[in-house]
């Protein structure tokens, strides 16, 4: 009381009433004594409840909008390699000698994919026409 101030007290878990706060505050006259104190008991018990509760809640919601994310990343990544695939599909067939030069590979969503499936079009393209050409020069000799 001595410092004029409000002191606290630390959560104290009490037998009989539960978890209180302490708060204690000095009572001072018009010329500046200190006639006493004041002491305030509050029982928390109802705020450590809530508490609780909202940071179970807040861990749920955490933990399914990280598994949404994780879930919905998996799936970016599946569709991604799926389109990938389908290229490198398409230009193996052609590597091990492959006759089939009408296939055309399909666009995808990410536009990295569309670039690289456009150049092995225009590359399939390119083989096809080529070999039209010889297959002309060859049956006119």
């Amino acid at each position: 009381m001595e410092e004029r101030r409000i002191v606290h007290a630390d959560l104290e878990d009490n037998e009989d009433w539960g978890w209180m706060l302490s708060v204690y505050a000095p009572v001072i006259d018009s010329s500046d004594n200190v006639l006493g104190f004041i002491g305030i008991d509050f029982t928390v018990d109802a705020l450590k409840t809530y508490i609780k509760a909202s940071r179970m809640k807040l861990i749920i919601i955490g933990s399914g909008i990280s598994l949404v994310t994780l879930l919905l990343m998996i799936i970016l990544i599946l569709s991604f390699f799926k389109s990938l695939s389908s290229v490198t599909d398409a230009m193996k067939n052609i590597s091990e000698g492959s006759k089939e030069l009408t296939i055309r590979l399909k666009e995808s969503n990410s536009s990295e994919l569309n670039v690289l499936s456009e150049s092995c079009n225009n590359v399939i393209q390119t083989m096809q026409d080529t070999m039209q050409t010889i297959s002309t020069s060859i049956d006119s000799v």
